[in-house]
């Protein structure tokens, strides 16, 4: 599975880990320039890490962390790629979409978006399969390739700016908009709907069965997927920062199992990208607060879910909170001096990869 399933939810049912402190199987250390902006993927025994330092992308086995290849990217990799079955789709700052084989890192396609006022892509990309969904801005235009040609299957244009990574649920495709999200039918690119909000909404949406679920500068807000209609709405106690920032959930995906959302941001007061101390929230279904954990940690990484327990990482570690209460499941912690934040944590199977620092740490008690 991929670091962001294409719903934008973070969790895996599947994965397992035992309810203790969790041992380093293996890690994988890059020269010193090398910086995690960037999550790993994981699918079929291999771990894959774009590197915006060198343009990269490795491919490295899963089990024992010995590289299989790496990949020439020929510009800077602007987000984490999307990968399904045997090709992985990777985006760099000369607008090119580039198809690479899973297997043995041979190219399959190149794509360049048109541009005339340089690099104009922006969010991550999103496959369903059939298709890889891309937005682009200046202006705002939503792309879907066919994913074994790369040829343009349509685009749809906005008016204004903006874009983040598109979440897709059956035949339909959800992006971003200032104030609203727009779902879009998947097949011609015609809009369906939209769920709007009176405030500048700040992470890509993410969906369960029935909900759509984004944060609109300080409040968590719960869509109805059928009609569109907000179900409810949560204030998050983020003052001092939204008057800074304007934001409080860009560099922090939500996350989403069966029974709640998971909301991490910055405490009040906390300076711009530079805290002691994140809050972490569970929220029901229903909007009723579940629990708040203020940790101890900057959470500056996106959340993922899986076995009970939701998972994140700061520039010094990674860690795990139970989902029933927020009481701390374990905590490991690294050895770096980097003062970046770390990757999402990837759940597979009953292993947690992650990147701190400068290294690629894989971790299972």
């Amino acid at each position: 599975m991929q670091s962001r399933d294409r719903v934008n939810s973070g969790h895996n049912p599947d994965f397992s880990t035992p309810n203790v402190e969790t041992d380093e199987r293996w890690s994988v250390s890059f020269d010193e320039s090398f910086e995690w902006h960037l999550s790993p993927l994981v699918a079929d025994g291999v771990v894959f890490v774009p590197s915006r330092s060198d343009h990269r992308l490795y491919a490295f086995d899963a089990a024992s962390g010995d590289e299989r290849w790496h990949f020439d990217v020929d510009d800077y990799i602007l987000f984490t790629p999307c990968l399904h079955g045997k090709t992985i789709y990777v985006i760099d700052e000369s607008n090119t979409v580039t198809a690479i084989s899973t297997d043995t890192g041979d190219e399959r396609w190149t794509t360049e978006i048109p541009s005339e006022w340089g690099p104009r892509l922006r969010g991550a990309p999103t496959t369903d399969g059939d298709r890889v969904y891309i937005c682009a801005t200046t202006p705002f235009t939503v792309y879907s390739l066919d994913t074994d040609t790369g040829d343009e299957a349509w685009h749809t244009e906005f008016e204004g700016d903006f874009g983040m990574k598109p979440a897709v649920v059956d035949e339909t495709v959800y992006v971003t908009r200032p104030d609203s999200v727009v779902a879009l039918d998947s097949e011609t690119g015609d809009e369906q709907s939209r769920f709007n909000t009176d405030r500048r909404i700040v992470t890509p949406p993410s969906i369960d069965d029935d909900q759509l679920y984004v944060v609109a500068v300080s409040e968590l807000v719960a869509f109805d997927l059928e009609n569109g209609d907000s179900n409810w709405t949560l204030e998050l106690d983020t003052t001092d920062w939204n008057e800074r920032s304007g934001t409080v959930g860009r560099r922090t995906p939500l996350a989403v199992d069966d029974d709640a959302v998971y909301v991490p941001y910055l405490t009040p007061g906390s300076e711009l990208y530079r805290t002691d101390n994140s809050i972490l929230v569970a929220i029901n279904k229903d909007g009723e607060e579940r629990w708040t954990v203020e940790t101890e940690e900057e959470i500056q990484s996106g959340l993922s879910v899986g076995d009970g327990a939701v998972h994140a990482a700061s520039d010094h570690g990674v860690f795990a909170f139970e989902t029933e209460d927020g009481n701390r499941r374990w905590h490991v912690e690294t050895d770096t001096e980097k003062p970046f934040p770390g990757t999402t944590p990837v759940l597979v199977d009953d292993a947690v990869y992650v990147g701190v620092g400068e290294t690629l740490y894989a971790l299972g008690g």
